[in-house]
């Protein structure tokens, strides 16, 4: 696009890890500050915004490496998602703390082990670690109920966070790639003023949660599956609303009623073709833009965001 570009791969890899930072989240914060949360890494890469140039560094790094769990044998603790709370100066980071080890070598799916998702907390004005309680005077993490931890979202309104897990399964017949029973698969919600973890909404009976977008104060859209059931969300309660026809495989809210995103439609002859997509939210109306321009074969579109003109 023209703009400044960072590397943020860094030096902190771990013996036998992967080679790349794998970046999934970048939040910014005030006064031109933006952070990098890097999957592969246990330490935020912090950038100037207000930077111009190539190939630029980032200014610190920040340090969570004293969180990575004792029986996580990966080395990393798996930074997935976060939330800047601009009122408190904070930024959230949720650590999925997830064991890649743990994974059925048939099925592919994730197993449960012994590690929890947790949230830690970051001062913006000084980017030294804090509580992640507000007024609390330790740095240990808040510890989640849920498993395999895949995003963080603001609820300002009720003053909590809500992170959304995927879980996992207990193993299958032996060698069959087929899962046993779903486990610590909900939405947690973190009072801010306490630390206090509550399970808000339990997904033992959904499918996978692969897509989610906060819709208005009070409501979030969940899709599961990657397009194949999505429903919406009424914060305040403790079940899934009605469902959203058509809802994209993955997607993010324009602010305008519609769920912008992919769909992918399989074909009879074994291929798919995948569409970029809008869908209003009240009755599943779907505008489609054309095919996605920037799929790379074989491949498939794992997140989307919107930024308004």
């Amino acid at each position: 696009l023209g703009g400044p570009t960072w590397n943020v791969a860094g030096t902190d890899g771990y013996d036998g890890g992967q080679s790349y930072a794998d970046p999934v989240k970048i939040i910014s914060a005030a006064a031109g500050k933006d952070y990098v949360l890097r999957f592969n890494r246990n330490r935020i890469a912090v950038l100037d915004a207000t930077q111009t140039g190539t190939n630029l560094t980032p200014t610190k790094f920040i340090d969570l490496s004293s969180y990575l769990a004792a029986t996580d044998e990966d080395g990393a603790i798996d930074m997935i998602s976060g939330a800047y709370v601009a009122s408190q100066h904070r930024l959230y980071v949720l650590l999925g703390n997830l064991d890649l080890f743990l994974v059925d070598p048939v099925g592919f799916f994730t197993l449960c082990g012994t590690t929890h998702s947790e949230i830690v907390a970051i001062d913006t004005d000084t980017d030294a670690i804090v509580s992640a309680a507000d007024g609390g005077a330790t740095t240990a993490p808040i510890v989640l109920g849920g498993y395999n931890a895949i995003g963080l979202l603001p609820d300002i309104a009720h003053g909590r966070l809500l992170a959304i897990h995927a879980g996992c399964s207990d193993p299958g017949p032996p060698d069959a790639g087929i899962p046993g029973a779903t486990h610590m698969r909900e939405i947690d919600a973190v009072d801010l003023s306490t630390g206090a973890a509550t399970v808000a909404l339990d997904l033992t009976a959904s499918g996978y949660p692969s897509a989610f977008a906060a819709t208005d104060a009070t409501h979030i859209a969940i899709g599961f599956d990657f397009g194949f059931s999505g429903n919406i969300w009424d914060v305040t309660t403790n079940v899934l609303g009605a469902p959203i026809p058509n809802a994209p495989d993955v997607f993010a809210y324009d602010g305008q009623g519609r769920l912008l995103g992919s769909s992918t439609q399989f074909l009879s002859d074994g291929g798919s073709s995948t569409s970029i997509v809008s869908v209003r939210v009240d009755d599943g109306g779907v505008t489609s833009f054309g095919p996605a321009p920037f799929r790379k074969l074989p491949s498939f579109v794992s997140n989307a965001d919107y930024w308004a003109p």
